[in-house]
């Protein structure tokens, strides 16, 4: 079972903004995979903690730019998210350790909003390549 949203409303000069995190729990584990800026108060990371909230650990520390809006693969292996390590927020895989980090999509406009497949083979993921934002969908390993 997924969680997709974890869905707060903060008051920001006068206005209500709605603010979305993004959680999912692993189906092959007991963990959930999440992004923080807990370490750093101006940078997400990719962050994964047992399902009691008991255990966090860090995946990823780039510090300058954001981790974000990660997704368990349908066996637990993988996690997506997107990055803005190329200054540009850009889809990324790595192993459900935060190893093996690598680059799915280079495009001038942003890649966001990453989820898998349920057979694991593909990821969706929003993006305005075209100039109107529109669901896209890549192989896992970065082709077609």
């Amino acid at each position: 079972m997924k969680m997709f949203r974890i869905i707060s409303l903060v008051l920001f000069t006068g206005i209500v903004v709605l603010l979305l995190g993004v959680g999912a729990q692993s189906p092959q584990k007991p963990q959930i995979v999440f992004h923080s800026n807990r370490d750093d108060a101006s940078f997400d990371d990719i962050y994964v903690m047992d399902q009691d909230g008991s255990n966090i650990r860090r995946l990823t520390n780039t510090p300058g730019f954001y981790d974000e809006i990660p997704d368990w693969s349908p066996d637990g292996q993988k996690i997506v998210f997107c990055s803005t390590r190329d200054e540009n927020l850009e889809l990324y895989v790595m192993n459900a350790d935060g190893s093996d980090k690598r680059n799915l999509t280079k495009n001038s406009v942003e890649d966001y909003m990453p989820s898998w497949s349920p057979d694991g083979k593909k990821i969706a993921f929003r993006s305005a390549r075209d100039g109107n934002y529109e669901v896209y969908v890549v192989d896992a390993d970065g082709k077609n």
